[in-house]
């Protein structure tokens, strides 16, 4: 019963978002085996089988949570754990942990990070995937440095 208000808050955000009010934006699609909220928590948790749509970007993982703001008007953060994996377009990004910050339009891909672009593999310590415009910063750090697999250009066929 706890998690009751914050569930019908969150229906009313939904439906206040669909009928067009101000200031929520309405494109995130989150589907899991299980949510659950706590009273008095802006934040929404996702369990199983994961998958949150955010325009033309897929983010799928074992467990995520949603964060509002402290007015509960607007979502300000996803935070994905486990078999994290990030797609859109051309990029395939993977780890154990992402967070996907909308103010920035960033996510960062933490605990043995790599992104799959094409036929290269690009790893390191740290991620960071730009989703606005396609960019990523890779970083190295004391536990794992910075490196990308290019793959060998194809053999002409004689």
């Amino acid at each position: 019963m706890k998690g009751i208000p914050h569930i019908l808050f969150f229906g009313i955000v939904l439906l206040a978002a669909v009928c067009g009010a101000e200031p929520l934006d309405l494109k995130t699609l989150i589907s899991a085996d299980r949510m659950s909220t706590e009273s008095g928590e802006n934040r929404i948790l996702f369990d199983g089988n994961v998958e949150a749509r955010h325009n033309n970007m897929v983010l799928k993982a074992d467990h995520l949570e949603v964060y509002g703001d402290d007015k509960k008007e607007s979502f300000t953060k996803i935070i994905a754990f486990g078999n994290v994996r990030v797609t859109k377009g051309d990029h395939r990004l993977e780890g154990g942990r992402a967070e996907l910050t909308y103010e920035d339009k960033k996510v960062v891909i933490t605990d043995n990070p790599i992104v799959f672009e094409k036929e290269n593999k690009i790893s390191g310590e740290r991620i960071v995937y730009s989703y606005d415009n396609g960019g990523i910063i890779i970083e190295g750090g004391s536990g794992k440095k910075a490196s990308v697999e290019l793959a060998n250009p194809k053999q002409a066929i004689k």
